[in-house]
């Protein structure tokens, strides 16, 4: 019977949140979404509470009607072919294959792809199952809005592309490398490295590969093109006073975007970027900032070789290692400190387990694993980063944990004393 009642229960306020979502969206014009191809691409974010909450709340309507069963079934038996079809749809790039506001036929794709018709039809009718991609009339497909987007959206091919390529491999492999090697911190002793048969960690092997590199960082432009992983909000988080600070260095900051932002806000602002040398001989600064911000080849392994900044910045940089690399980069910026320099780490901080619902969390607890299946790093959450900070030296101060709203990311403020 409690089933039943949260059954009604959640049907009720999802009806609710959809009532109040038409309602928000009419009252700023904006259509309403659709499959259909021209169908907008996101809610605009006034909306996004009410957006969270109908879909936390389908989604366990769905595994609770489901039952646990099905929802196991769903969880091993279906959810890899969701990503296979749409291995195949990057792979061969089917999507370009079908014209933006016209049809093609199943044959006619296969035709331009090289592929036969059965292999085409089959994958592509999966597909449809997920709105990607319709056939409104037999043997005759369409766009939707997702298959547009990915014919459109060279970055989302990129990191389609590299999800399934590297990371997907990777995970299945992840419980064989806890059992090679328990425990490992190590970043070429994870599933990645199992699956590809290397004794390299994943970041320099790709380093290495012009193709698969040329992937990783088109992947990395589409995620970080996400409002929640935008730079403003740290650029303007009034707790770091950025206008009282004269230099600042961004540690593995590769071509400098956040630099940028920050010498453009504040003009009284340096801004050292430093990364690996491939990484920052290919870098050029904007005609506006070149006497604001410089690039310097640096390993943030190394010990910091500029002394006299107020501010050493790691943006997503730690979530790439385990603990036992995480702290040899902060204590390599020890010879830089001074009474009161900071460290800020923008990074994510993983909420205590309850504090969140557990559809929120899902995206969060699954970046972690990815983060193990690849290199055997870590996200964190609030007690894990003060036992890091800790682990790294006692004269770094935990000074805050804060995130601002809308952001995905956390500022994380250390001071030396």
């Amino acid at each position: 019977m409690a089933s039943s009642s949260r059954i009604r229960e959640l049907a009720s306020r999802i009806s609710d949140y959809a009532i109040e979502i038409e309602k928000q969206l009419s009252r700023q014009n904006l259509t309403l979404p659709t499959f259909e191809p021209d169908s907008p691409i996101d809610l605009p974010p006034a909306i996004h509470g009410t957006q969270v909450a109908l879909l936390e709340a389908a989604d366990e309507l769905v595994l609770l009607v489901q039952g646990p069963m099905q929802s196991l079934m769903h969880i091993v038996g279906y959810s890899h072919n969701a990503r296979n079809s749409l291995h195949a749809i990057i792979r061969y790039d089917l999507a370009t294959a079908v014209p933006i506001d016209s049809t093609a036929t199943f044959e006619d794709i296969a035709l331009a792809r090289g592929l036969n018709t059965v292999d085409t039809t089959r994958v592509l009718r999966h597909a449809m199952t997920f709105h990607v991609f319709a056939e409104n009339s037999p043997g005759i497909v369409s766009h939707t809005a997702s298959s547009r987007l990915i014919s459109e959206r060279s970055d989302l091919r990129a990191w389609i592309a590299t999800t399934l390529d590297e990371l997907l491999p990777a995970a299945s492999r992840m419980v064989d490398a806890m059992e090679k090697w328990p425990g490992s911190e190590e970043p070429n002793e994870a599933g990645w490295n199992i699956v590809n048969n290397e004794s390299r960690p994943m970041f320099e092997v790709l380093g290495n590969d012009q193709k698969r590199a040329k992937n990783f960082a088109g992947s990395m432009t589409f995620f970080e093109a996400r409002p929640g992983i935008a730079v403003k909000y740290l650029v303007e988080d009034k707790s770091l006073e950025w206008d009282r600070v004269k230099r600042m260095v961004d540690v593995g900051g590769s071509h400098g975007k956040v630099a940028f932002a920050l010498a453009r806000r504040y003009p009284g602002l340096s801004c050292i970027v430093q990364d690996l040398k491939s990484v920052v001989s290919g870098a050029q600064v904007p005609v506006d900032l070149v006497d604001s911000v410089t690039f310097m080849p640096h390993n943030f392994f190394d010990a910091q070789p500029v002394i006299d900044a107020e501010v050493y910045l790691l943006r997503w940089v730690l979530h790439d290692w385990s603990d036992k690399y995480a702290i040899k980069i902060l204590q390599g910026l020890i010879p830089a400190m001074r009474t009161g320099t900071k460290v800020v780490i923008n990074e994510a901080c993983l909420p205590d387990f309850g504090t969140m619902s557990l559809y929120e969390q899902r995206f969060l607890r699954a970046t972690d694993m990815t983060m193990k299946q690849i290199q055997n790093a870590r996200e964190r959450d609030q007690e894990d980063w003060g036992a890091l900070v800790k682990a790294a030296d006692s004269r770094y101060k935990l000074q805050s944990i804060s995130r601002p709203e809308g952001s995905e990311l956390a500022i994380i403020t250390l001071v030396w004393e």
